[in-house]
């Protein structure tokens, strides 16, 4: 059940930046993964680097 929620987030994110629409992940799913991540930026963007959604 993870995988299909965090999947339906990232694509939901993913559909959002491509058609220029602001979209924020919620907190709790950001918590969830905050701690497998490297530090260094905010947790959203840890988050989206991670999975290769976010390519500063």
């Amino acid at each position: 059940m993870l995988h299909l929620v965090s999947y339906r987030a990232f694509q939901e994110w993913l559909i959002a930046n491509f058609v220029g629409i602001e979209f924020s992940l919620s907190p709790e799913l950001v918590a969830g993964f905050d701690e497998l991540l490297p530090a260094g930026a905010d947790a959203e963007t840890r988050l989206l680097c991670a999975v290769g959604f976010w390519h500063p």
